[in-house]
């Protein structure tokens, strides 16, 4: 954001994005209290070996998808603890477990599994020269020969493309596939299970040792969507879930986030299998603000847009006027980060092209109850 798009404003970027932008992921605006939760519950996670499930409950607009993008960033950018991140929503019509990881699989970026497929193997040639194939294919993949083969392809630049189809769970043509010693499709949730515990010890061999990644974490967003499925493919998705859990004992964690009534809620959306390997403490809740916090996430969230010699920390809202807004939107609704940027940002929009033109110096209280008495915000 290095383009200041509203001098004016003294802003680098448009701060009130109800649908962000990718780079708005990197920014985290006040709930020191929830951030502090999530970063020490992730780190926990990068510095432990055995495997976990946490879930983050909110309300419908109160940031967990942000949390969430926020967090992937910050954690595929940990240079001290290196974390292999994957994000998405659930599949609304999903069906089978294989869905859920395709959803996964779409988003993983293949130069990091490729840059570790030769350190690794590399490894392996080193230590154990001409039987390097066999201890792989024992360490790693766990006798599955087509995972061994497929990362071999990789180390050699071979026929990536099919590779990559491959691990995404396509429909490749089978003489594709026996160009690099591949034998099946990946085409039921035994061979996901397979294909993800080979992949997770693949991108966490030796991870104290070698510079690989410290553990996998899989974050699966609105997972409530589930309820809305069949009984028979939840309990497909449920038991796919329990499997890999069960193939992934270390360096592991899934990540559920949900919206519903109540955080008990979720103990109707997991199977028993996987609640009793919740830990004691597994939810991390994310509410509504109080006002004076409320008031604290605007003006940093201000902060991270604002170019220098800003006149204050509230410009180009009064300190007066923001106070009044977030009235306002606590009047209206639940004060939530989706609410108030709705808000302000109504205000903001109409006070822009004045405060361009001259005819305002900055949003006052005036002008921002004004402006909202007129405006039907659903």
């Amino acid at each position: 954001m290095n383009e200041i798009k509203y001098p004016h404003l003294y802003l680098k970027e448009w701060p009130f994005q109800t649908v962000p932008s990718p780079t708005f992921y990197e920014i985290w605006a006040g709930r020191n209290e929830i951030k502090k939760t999530l970063t020490e519950m992730f780190k926990r996670v990068q510095q432990r070996g055995p495997s976990t499930i946490y879930l983050l409950w909110g309300y419908f607009g109160a940031g967990k998808t942000h949390s969430l993008r926020y967090f992937q960033w910050k954690l595929s950018n940990d240079k001290e603890y290196p974390t292999f991140v994957g994000y998405h929503e659930f599949p609304a019509s999903a069906r089978k477990f294989i869905e859920l990881y395709q959803s996964f699989i779409a988003k993983i970026n293949f130069r990091e599994i490729e840059n570790v497929a030769k350190l690794v193997y590399g490894h392996f040639q080193q230590e154990y020269g001409s039987s390097a194939i066999e201890s792989f294919d024992e360490k790693i993949s766990c006798y599955n020969d087509d995972f061994t083969n497929a990362i071999i392809a990789l180390v050699n630049g071979k026929e990536k493309a099919t590779v990559h189809r491959w691990m995404r769970a396509e429909k490749v043509y089978l003489p594709d596939l026996r160009k690099v010693n591949i034998r099946k499709r990946i085409e039921n949730d035994e061979d996901v299970c397979k294909l993800f515990s080979s992949l997770l010890r693949l991108l966490t061999y030796r991870c104290t040792e070698l510079s690989v990644f410290k553990c996998v974490i899989w974050m699966v967003d609105d997972f409530q969507k589930i309820e809305d499925l069949k009984e028979d493919y939840k309990k497909a998705i449920r038991d796919g879930l329990n499997s890999l859990f069960n193939s992934c004992p270390e360096r592991f964690c899934l990540v559920l986030s949900f919206t519903s009534r109540s955080v008990s809620a979720i103990k109707g959306l997991l199977s028993e299998a996987l609640i009793e390997r919740l830990p004691l403490a597994p939810y991390v809740t994310i509410g509504p603000m109080e006002k004076e916090e409320a008031k604290d996430f605007i003006v940093d969230l201000l902060k991270q847009f604002r170019s220098e010699n800003a006149p204050d920390d509230h410009f180009p809202f009064s300190p007066e006027s923001v106070d009044d807004i977030v009235d306002f939107a606590y009047k209206r609704d639940t004060l939530l980060p989706r609410n108030l940027m709705r808000a302000f940002d109504v205000v903001l929009d109409k006070a822009e092209g004045l405060i361009k033109g001259g005819q305002l110096t900055r949003v006052d209280s005036n002008f921002a109850l004004e402006t909202l008495a007129k405006t039907e915000i659903l």
